[in-house]
């Protein structure tokens, strides 16, 4: 420069604009990083707790469960103690235990004695406290610390018995304070809590980056001061940010810092939220908006088994060696109890009863897997005998009845052999109908795998919607390529988008028919009213097939407007061919592959209990079709009031059932008037 360069950056320092200025720079990601961890707010493990609201939330959630948890105390022959006097006390403690632990990696709770009886206890904050250990590396006793109002410091001393002591692992310590889950999060609890003063201070300066007044004039120091003062009446605060100045003496407006958009300040918070929730051992969807109520229950479950039992015990067995034992008592929590554990258990059992009902395990089998002794041979044959079957007296019940206990083990027996290659099958208990359906299905190439699956076992809805956004997904990909490059040579695809739509026709037309076979078949074997499969698959086909070409025909076309427009602006150079890549490319990813699979899985499931109610009504028979939710949390309020309701209270809004929207995951289900 001709001239010396006076500069100075508003809301920051004089030397850091210069440096900005001279080397020409805007603040990175790594150069805010740094920053951020330079704020020094978050000193320790009480200062986190109290600043982030992770780190809070956090500690408090491990607290009020294991503060919660259903404990008991038994004798040494396992029966369970009523009444033990400080039972309450202890109750109001254990929260505050893992508080403790969760802080500061250990917790102390002082034992108060009258002579040699156990008259309470009293939790005794980790700060003011510390072990004692002397030189040969052995637990001496406990010394606390109190400062009084007037500044002197009391000093108590303990023994180790009068302490229970608890302490996390710490690997350069055996016998002091371990290493606790905030102290490991402490430095994401920084940053965490740093972003958020540098966002708050960026809007407290006007929303705006940090800005250098730059001037080749030589200006005198009140001339700067002036200058200062002006820039901050006209731009100071969120409320003048938008404000219009004019610039006198030359002086020129110079930003060196980057917008809060273009940092990485939401990554940043989404890294600093994940490690604070993995140290302390926490699903990050408890602590937001789950999923749906699937996963949520998952997760809690998730947390309980790998989080919270493992603390309690660890908590339970201090507490043991500590008091307990010499009391010929035993502390323990009761796990079974807990809600979550007790759903698991009852949703394992209903699937274990469900495969032996079916007869693909036996008695002793299912006891074994649900935690009891196995029966004596006669007993179990006692307890297996089918009940005698009762005459229906009414024509269509005999045409309708389920099939028996009997049949479901002849089926599991059909496909063992048919896993082993044994093709060859006779039964007197399996129906003629189910027979000649699963002889079908062996010999068709896309059903033989699992030609006897659906016989055995439920539908799975959500199952049959994954596997086919799968296939769709793999046939939007494998022609993305294609028809992106030659959108981006300025002329339409039209031989890729042919190429596109063969192939999506015919993942949607297998997608969509195995579907419907899979269906079909359980809705009659649940029922009891069989089918004449080879006419069934036959309809079924032809459906997928038609209903298949007409939907990828609007795939294609609505792929075809997106495509014209994005080669129009890129022909008038409205945009290039990374930003007409990145508008295109989207369109052949899982989530278009997902809502266009979940919607047309749907619509198959629909066709089929439409077709298997045609079915019923040509014999006779009174079914009634009834529209199901998945009932979680994701069911939206178009089809909420809808559940469990019969046809007539929808069926002219919607003539061909499920789905109402697209992605809709609610079906239909066929019952019987009896």
């Amino acid at each position: 420069m001709s001239k010396k360069q006076t500069a100075w950056l508003l809301g920051g320092g004089l030397k850091r604009a210069v440096r900005m200025i001279t080397e020409a720079q805007y603040i990175s990601a790594e150069e805010l990083f740094a920053q951020l961890k330079s704020g020094g707010e978050v000193r320790d493990p009480a200062s986190a707790y109290a600043a982030v609201v992770w780190a809070y939330r956090c500690v408090n959630l491990r607290a009020l469960i294991i503060g919660n948890l259903p404990w008991r105390i038994v004798d040494q022959r396992g029966n369970e103690v009523e009444g033990w006097p400080l039972a309450q006390e202890l109750d109001d403690l254990l929260g505050r235990v893992e508080f403790a632990l969760c802080l500061w990696g250990a917790s102390y709770l002082l034992k108060q004695n009258d002579g040699l009886a156990l008259k309470g206890l009293r939790w005794q904050n980790p700060l003011t406290m510390r072990p004692l250990i002397e030189a040969r590396g052995g637990l001496i006793g406990f010394e606390q610390r109190l400062r009084e109002e007037g500044g002197a410091e009391t000093v108590a001393r303990f023994r180790p018995g009068q302490v229970i002591y608890h302490r996390l692992e710490n690997p350069a310590d055996d016998l002091g304070p371990g290493v606790s889950p905030l102290q490991v999060a402490l430095s994401a609890a920084g940053l965490a809590r740093n972003a958020n003063v540098y966002a708050e201070k960026f809007f407290e300066h006007g929303a705006i980056p940090a800005v250098v007044l730059t001037t080749e004039e030589d200006l005198l120091e009140g001339d700067r001061e002036e200058a200062r003062n002006w820039w901050r009446r006209t731009f100071g605060g969120v409320k003048k940010s938008w404000e219009t100045g004019i610039f006198g003496r030359g002086l020129k407006p110079m930003v060196v810092g980057s917008p809060v958009k273009d940092l990485v300040l939401s990554s940043l918070y989404q890294e600093m939220r994940s490690q604070i929730c993995v140290a302390f051992g926490i699903p990050q969807t408890l602590l937001e908006d789950a999923a749906n109520f699937a996963t949520a229950r998952e997760h809690k479950l998730e947390l309980y088994q790998e989080t919270i039992f493992p603390e309690g015990r660890l908590i339970a067995k201090g507490l043991n060696r500590q008091l307990f034992d010499a009391l010929g008592l035993t502390f323990e929590f009761a796990e079974e109890q807990v809600e979550a554990v007790q759903q698991d258990e009852a949703t394992k059992a209903t699937a274990i009863m469900g495969l032996y009902d079916k007869g693909i395990i036996t008695l002793n089998e299912a006891r074994e897997q649900l935690g009891y002794e196995p029966l004596a041979e006669e007993e179990q044959e006692a307890k297996e005998e089918p009940p005698p079957a009762e005459e229906e007296s009414v024509e269509e019940e005999a045409d309708a009845a389920p099939l028996p206990k009997a049949a479901y083990q002849e089926l599991a027996r059909w496909r063992r052999k048919a896993a082993r290659g044994e093709g060859h099958f006779v039964s007197d208990v399996i129906p003629a109908w189910l027979r000649s359906a699963i002889r079908a299905r062996l010999l068709h190439p896309l059903l033989r795998d699992h030609a006897i699956e659906p016989a055995l076992r439920r539908f799975d809805a959500e199952g049959a919607r994954k596997k086919l956004t799968k296939k769709v997904a793999a046939a939007l990909s494998s022609h993305a390529d294609d028809v992106i490059l030659g959108a981006l040579g300025g002329a339409m695809p039209e031989a890729a988008l042919g190429k596109l739509g063969v192939s999506l026709t015919s993942t949607l037309t297998e997608g969509l028919l195995m579907i419907a076979l899979d269906l079909l078949l359980e809705l009659a074997t649940e029922t009891g009213v069989g089918i004449d499969y080879d006419k069934e698959m036959i309809d079924a086909a032809k459906w997928a097939a038609d209903y298949s070409y007409e939907q990828v025909k609007d795939v294609v076309d609505t792929e075809r407007r997106l495509l014209q427009d994005v080669i129009s602006r890129l022909t008038d150079g409205q945009i290039d061919q990374e930003a007409a890549e990145l508008l295109l490319r989207p369109s052949f990813g899982e989530v278009r592959a997902a809502l266009i699979a979940t919607s047309e899985a749907t619509r198959a499931m629909s066709h089929a209990t439409d077709q298997y109610k045609e079915e019923l009504r040509e014999r006779g028979l009174s079914p009634v079709v009834r529209w199901l939710t998945e009932e979680d949390e994701k069911v939206c309020d178009l089809c909420g009031p809808l559940d469990h309701l019969p046809e007539e209270k929808w069926r002219d809004q919607y003539p061909d059932g499920p789905p109402a929207h697209p992605g809709c995951r609610c079906r239909t289900v066929v019952e019987l008037k009896r």
